[in-house]
């Protein structure tokens, strides 16, 4: 008795489609867009003679907490890869996290520190 071709069922699974719009926002905040205001906003805190936190402040950390959020989208639900093209990980966004949080404590604090001794 022959016994039937067997047939493999496949199960529609989301693809995650590096080009969508979604996607390029998110690279776009975390690579360029989210960098850029941050510049800006140091150089306006030290510019400022103003106290050590003023409305600059919280807009250049909420920057960088939208970097990182849009770094997470990035990874976890548009297919976000390396600078090898190698798919990105969990493990890569949390290096990414903590360099983010790390280089821009140390600018902030220079930030005001221009600020305090008056060199713009």
């Amino acid at each position: 008795m022959a016994h039937p071709p067997e047939t493999k069922v496949s199960t529609p699974s989301v693809e995650k489609n590096p080009n969508d719009g979604k996607s390029m926002v998110a690279r776009l905040i975390w690579m360029m867009g989210g960098g850029i205001v941050l510049v800006f906003c140091l150089f306006s805190i030290a510019g400022k003679r103003e106290s050590v936190f003023c409305t600059t402040d919280v807009v250049f950390w909420c920057v960088a907490a939208l970097m990182i959020a849009a770094r997470y989208a990035d990874v976890r639900y548009f297919g976000g890869a390396t600078s090898e093209g190698e798919p990105a990980t969990m493990r890569d966004f949390a290096w990414y996290s903590l360099f983010l949080i790390i280089a821009s404590a140390c600018a902030w604090a220079l930030g005001h520190f221009v600020s305090h001794l008056g060199w713009m």
